[in-house]
């Protein structure tokens, strides 16, 4: 497949090649699976300002009956209740911040978009902008100690590219196809070893979002712990067994590991996946080093969420919400819907149904998105320039 016409020169990539890329039943299912989250998203938010008012609302106003209301903006910008017992009802100002007892004040998608705080959502952008410039510094690590002879900016606009794949190219070729391909140009012969460099790579992000999300389960508070310290706690147990098992002999050999290792290797195709796997054992200082930069990376993520989250006037400790926030990132990464779209939004809106409203939360992760999609605009940039990795025959010339 080249993608060209309005990507400019375009960059020549593979085609898919497995029956499921293949089959528009798959894209189909991908874009029935978006449709039903961004329609469950669609219903959940609330479109108008509501108030709720309890049983004892008469005694703040004789006009006021219990029930749930529409709120209508009055030519002077006053709100009004219209279908209170004695007629149109005007809402003090002061309800918006403070409601007395027995009174909820639900902004709609509007009031909150418009309440939030330009300058905190500002600075949440800015903290996803630097994503991508550590998520490629993880990848660089990972392929250099592989031996591919590519500098770290070449890297970062490889990296570049593949996210604007996920976030843009309409088709079955994702990011992380894309930059498999694009590491075999440049190092031709070694397609086996680019695509282990971007199967570790996930690894280590994958294994970095979980070991958050068990500290965050232990730390949440009794009020919102449902019940989730002691998965997090067996979690942590497994995370901590596989270091172990990666760090030593005997104790691949007595939990099995090694049997089944030898057993898969019996087919060609797992046994170089295998081997590609094991040479990163060896190299566990690249590993140590990509944990680190995978923590770093979702500090940033789950950063900008809370403080996207704080403009939008979500004020729940932050150790309640970590746990929530990573489980919905791991929603994403499920190949249900397209890029992660819609996936994202209604974990987080289910799982923080207790801690902010839905429109709080859809405001706080389409902050967050928008960012992301920004930050890799880049790629784009250097797609539409044509700019193919050329052969690292002579790593001087790689940069």
């Amino acid at each position: 497949m080249k993608v060209r016409s309005w990507l400019g020169r375009g960059i020549q990539m593979p085609a898919a090649s497995t029956p499921a890329a293949r089959s528009p039943w798959w894209l189909a299912a991908r874009l029935a699976g978006a449709a039903l989250l961004i329609g469950y998203l669609l219903l959940a938010l609330d479109w108008s300002d509501r108030v709720t008012l309890g049983t004892d609302a008469r005694t703040i106003d004789a006009r006021l009956s219990p029930g749930d209301f529409l709120v209508r903006t009055a030519p002077d910008g006053s709100m009004l209740l219209e279908e209170t017992t004695g007629g149109t009802f005007v809402v003090p100002e002061a309800w918006r911040a403070t409601p007395p007892p027995g009174v909820s004040f639900h902004p709609g998608i509007v009031s909150t978009l418009s309440a939030a705080d330009p300058r905190t959502l500002a600075a949440a952008g800015v903290l996803v902008l630097f994503i991508p410039i550590v998520q490629a510094l993880r990848w660089w690590r990972l392929l250099r100690a592989r031996g591919f002879p590519l500098g770290y900016r070449r890297v970062l606009r490889l990296h570049w590219i593949g996210s604007f794949f996920n976030n843009f190219v309409f088709g079955m070729l994702g990011g992380d196809a894309a930059r498999v391909w694009l590491v075999h140009r440049a190092a031709p012969g070694r397609l086996g070893d680019a695509a282990i460099s971007v199967l570790v790579d996930r690894l280590l992000g994958l294994i970095a979002l979980l070991l958050v999300g068990s500290l965050a389960g232990i730390a949440m508070t009794a009020s919102h712990d449902r019940g989730f310290a002691v998965p997090m706690r067996c979690m942590l147990a497994l995370l901590a067994i596989g270091a172990i098992c990666c760090c030593s002999r005997a104790a691949r050999r007595f939990s099995g590991i090694d049997w089944l290792v030898g057993w898969l290797g019996r087919w060609s195709r797992a046994r170089a996946a295998i081997d590609g796997l094991a040479a990163y054992n060896h190299r566990r200082g690249a590993l140590a080093t990509g944990l680190a930069l995978s923590l770093l990376g979702h500090a940033l993520l789950l950063g900008a969420c809370i403080g996207a989250g704080r403009a939008f006037g979500i004020a729940a400790p932050v150790s309640d919400l970590l746990l929530p926030l990573s489980i919905a990132f791991l929603a994403g990464s499920v190949p249900i819907g397209l890029f992660g779209v819609g996936a994202t939004e209604v974990a987080a809106v289910v799982l923080l149904a207790d801690l902010a409203s839905t429109n709080q939360v859809v405001g706080m992760m389409l902050t967050v998105r928008i960012a992301a999609v920004a930050a890799s605009l880049p790629g784009g940039w250097f797609l539409a320039r044509g700019a193919q990795p050329e052969s690292a025959a002579n790593p001087a010339q790689v940069t």
